[in-house]
C-alpha cells in the first residue's frame, strides 16, 4: 500500500512540474516591448505651377488736378483734388516657382472698373471716370503648408477721363491712359490642392498726365488710391 502510494505522488509530481515551470516563466518574464508607432508624414502643399484666377474688390482713392479748371479763377494754383471710387473685378495668371517654404512669382491682372468722382465748380462740375485698371507685378513671401503669406509689386495702367461741364464752364473732355506703380501684400490659403483663395491690398498711384480742358493750358491730372479684393485662384496641372 505505501508503495502505491508513493508511486501515485511520484506520478502526480512529474505531470505536475512542466505546466508549473511554464507558468514560473511566463511570471517572470520580461514584459514585451511596445514599439512606438510610426509617425505620419506632414502633408506639404505644393505652391508652384501656372495659374488662373478670378478677383472682385472696391477702390478709393483721389484724383488731383493740378491747376484749376475753366470757370475758376486765374490759370495756375496748387489745384485740388476730388474723391473718387467705385468697385472693380476681373481676372488674374500667374505662376509660382516655391523653394523650400518660400515662393516667388509673377502675376498680371486687369480690373474692370466703375471708378468715378465729381466736384463742383464755379459756374459747373468737373468729373473723372475710370472703366479699367490693370497691373504686372512679382509675388515673394513665405508658406505655411496650406497657407501663402506674401508681399507683391510692379506696374500699374489705367485709363481716366476728365470733364468738365456747366451753365458757366465751356463743356470739355479729354482721356489718357495712365501709367504708374503698385505695392501691396496678401494672404492666400489653398483649399484643395488646386483651389486656392486669397485677400489682397494694393496701393496704386499713376503719374501727372496733360488734359485738355478748354482753357489756355493743359491740366496735369493725377489718381492714386486703395484696391482691397478678393479672388480665387485654380492652379493647373500641366506636368
Amino acid at each position: 500500500m505505501l508503495r502505491k502510494s508513493l508511486l501515485l505522488s511520484l506520478t502526480t509530481i512529474s505531470l505536475l512540474a512542466p505546466p508549473v515551470a511554464i507558468a514560473a516563466d511566463v511570471l517572470n518574464a520580461p514584459p514585451p516591448a511596445i514599439s512606438a508607432p510610426t509617425p505620419v508624414a506632414a502633408a506639404t502643399h505644393d505652391w508652384s505651377g501656372l495659374y488662373l484666377g478670378v478677383h472682385a474688390g472696391y477702390l478709393l482713392g483721389d484724383t488731383h488736378l493740378g491747376f484749376p479748371p475753366p470757370g475758376t479763377a486765374g490759370t495756375t494754383g496748387p489745384g485740388f483734388g476730388l474723391d473718387t471710387d467705385g468697385f472693380a473685378g476681373g481676372g488674374q495668371i500667374g505662376y509660382n516657382w516655391q523653394i523650400d517654404r518660400f515662393v516667388i512669382g509673377g502675376e498680371a491682372d486687369l480690373s474692370w472698373t466703375n471708378l468715378d468722382g465729381s466736384r463742383t465748380i464755379p459756374g459747373g462740375t468737373v468729373s473723372v471716370q475710370s472703366d479699367w485698371l490693370s497691373t504686372v507685378r512679382g509675388r515673394a513671401g513665405v508658406t505655411f503648408d496650406r497657407v501663402f503669406l506674401y508681399g507683391t509689386g510692379g506696374v500699374a495702367f489705367t485709363s481716366l477721363e476728365t470733364s468738365v461741364s456747366g451753365a458757366g464752364v465751356p463743356a470739355a473732355s479729354d482721356k489718357n491712359t495712365l501709367t504708374g506703380w503698385t505695392a501691396g501684400a496678401g494672404i492666400e490659403v489653398a483649399l484643395t490642392e488646386n483651389l486656392s483663395v486669397k485677400g489682397e491690398y494694393l496701393w496704386v498711384d499713376f503719374s501727372d498726365e496733360p488734359y485738355a480742358l478748354g482753357g489756355p493750358r493743359a491740366v496735369p491730372v493725377d489718381l492714386d488710391g486703395s484696391y482691397a479684393r478678393v479672388g480665387l485662384n485654380y492652379k493647373l496641372n500641366l506636368f
